[in-house]
This record gives C-alpha cells, sequence and structure tokens, in this order.
C-alpha cells in the first residue's frame, strides 16, 4: 500500500505493510489522489510503466470510495481487465476499505456444468448473480442494445464480444458504451450497454464471455 499518510493509516490497519510517500499527485490539495479523477502510473524500479490508467468519480464510476470510507476495487483482477473502464470497478464491501485482502467471492463450482438446470454454466450464473440470461434488442441501426445483471462480488470478468459471421477467429472485444448501472439487490447490478455496429458490418452477432 501507498497511503497518503502512512502514520494514520498503520494505526487503522497495522498488520498491512505499507511503501514510503512516493507518490506525487497533481491535485491542488495536495498529495493526494484528486477528487476530480487522473491519470495514475505505476512503475517498476527501472522505470518502465507496470499500468497506466485513468479513473474518475462522476459518470459510471462507483461513488462510494468518493471519500465516504470503502475503496475502489477491481472487480476480477486476475483477469487484468480495462482498468480505465469504469466496470471493471466497485465500491469495497468493507466501511473501511480493504487493504491487502480481498472482500470478494472466488467460483468454487464446476465450469462446464449446469447444476440448476437452468440452461446456464454454473460460472455464467456465479458471474451473473442467477439474475438470468442477459438479453439483446436491436438498436434500429444494427447493433443492440444488451442488458444484463451482474454480481460485482464475483471474482470473475463479463465482457461482451462482436462477430459479424461467427466464425471463431472473427469474435473481438465490443465497443460496448454504458447507458446505465444501477444496483439491484445486495452486491448484484444492472447494466445497460449499447453495442454499435462497426462501420461497413451489415450482420452483427453478440455474446457475452465469463472469465475467472
Amino acid at each position: 500500500m501507498v497511503p497518503r499518510r502512512t502514520a494514520a493509516f498503520a494505526l487503522r490497519h497495522p498488520a498491512v505493510t505499507t511503501a514510503p510517500q512516493y507518490f506525487v499527485s497533481t491535485d491542488p490539495l495536495g498529495n493526494q489522489f484528486s477528487n476530480g479523477g487522473e491519470r495514475i502510473t505505476l512503475l517498476a524500479a527501472d522505470g518502465q510503466i507496470i499500468k497506466s490508467f485513468t479513473c474518475d468519480d462522476t459518470g459510471f464510476w462507483p461513488a462510494a470510495p468518493d471519500g465516504t470510507g470503502p475503496s475502489l476495487v477491481l472487480i476480477a483482477p486476475q483477469t487484468n481487465p480495462g482498468h480505465s473502464d469504469p466496470l471493471s470497478w466497485r465500491a469495497s464491501f468493507s466501511t473501511n476499505g480493504n487493504p491487502s485482502v480481498t472482500d470478494g467471492t472466488a467460483f468454487t463450482g464446476s465450469a462446464g456444468t449446469d447444476t440448476n438446470n437452468n440452461g446456464l454454466d454454473d460460472l455464467v450464473d456465479f458471474a451473473l448473480g442467477t439474475g438470468g440470461a442477459p438479453t439483446a434488442v436491436s438498436d434500429g441501426a444494427g447493433g443492440f442494445t444488451v442488458t444484463l445483471e451482474h454480481d460485482t462480488a464475483s471474482q470473475a470478468s463479463l465482457t461482451l464480444e462482436i462477430s459479424s459471421d461467427l466464425a471463431p477467429a472473427t469474435w473481438q472485444p465490443a465497443n460496448a458504451t454504458v447507458l446505465s448501472r444501477a444496483p439491484v439487490s445486495g452486491t448484484v447490478e444492472r447494466l445497460s450497454l449499447s453495442v454499435p455496429a462497426p462501420p461497413g458490418v451489415t450482420r452483427l452477432f453478440v455474446r457475452g464471455k465469463v472469465g475467472n
């Protein structure tokens, strides 16, 4: 951890190892992450970039971590999700954050099995929070509006892919835009996403992909 105030952080989380306060922020209030969002870059000892991404506190970014106690947590860090995508993040379930540990839930079932006979793989159920299969409705312009539920406590990634002909080699990540993000119950949220058709594509297929 690289806290803003190492001594204060150590009082609250004595078991968590902290690094010296090396980070530098452009926030006018001092050495802290900006409340208006900024670019974060992690560098290795030799100066190589480990990760560089932007974060924010508006739009579809989780609001609870914006100074109210919870921390901002990657939903499925083991899948190396897009760090600049607000849908890759959630608020920690612990009020004071969860430094050095995860408060998410790991998949313990068997991928490829449909235990509850609902037509969905157990891993898919785990990612969706058993909210049922996603729906895709034509947007009238060759693309789709996709609605799905996602259990943010699950350590599973959920992404959309598109293809023009269903051939295995043609599937690619969808250039989806978030239309809405709203809580359903517990740790489950409902997402509505716009998936436009790429230029020149006259026929489009869309699918969800779950990673664990």
